[in-house]
Parts: C-alpha cells; sequence; structure tokens
C-alpha cells in the first residue's frame, strides 16, 4: 500500500512539472517580432467594442486592451476589460 502511494505521489510530481518545461517550439522568436506603426491606437468593431493597441517601448511588443461591451440582451451593467501581450 506505501509504494502504491509512493508510485502515486511521484506520478502527480512529474506531471507537475512537466508544465513548467519551456516549449521545444515556440510558437515565436525573438527575430519573428515586428512593429506595425497602423496598428496603434484605438478600433471599434461593429458590435461597438474597442480594442486598443499601444507599444511598448524599445520592444517591438503591443499590449491589447481588449473592451466588450454590453449587448442587446445581457444583463451585465458595466463593460468587461481584458489586456494581452
Amino acid at each position: 500500500m506505501k509504494t502504491k502511494n509512493r508510485i502515486i505521489a511521484i506520478g502527480f510530481i512529474v506531471l507537475f512539472f512537466t508544465s513548467c518545461v519551456p516549449s521545444l517550439h515556440p510558437l515565436y522568436n525573438d527575430n519573428d517580432r515586428i512593429e506595425v506603426a497602423e496598428l496603434e491606437g484605438n478600433w471599434i468593431s461593429d458590435e461597438k467594442d474597442i480594442w486598443e493597441f499601444s507599444k511598448v517601448e524599445d520592444e517591438p511588443t503591443y499590449i491589447l486592451r481588449f473592451t466588450d461591451y454590453k449587448k442587446k440582451g445581457e444583463q451585465s451593467p458595466e463593460p468587461k476589460t481584458a489586456t494581452f501581450e
């Protein structure tokens, strides 16, 4: 019984640490990132949602702040906002 519990515990530890390993095949590398000046600013979708792109200084990186406004029939009183890098 003790051996079985140890094997299960080791299995959980191994599964936990496999999620901490960096990817062998990342989605992009530093030399893949580019700057697009036309992207910066506020964009409004047909549904009146706001997409706000702002550039990070000295890096080819952008911060996206997305604001999802109340749609017809929804009950939430405040807009929902999410930020992405």
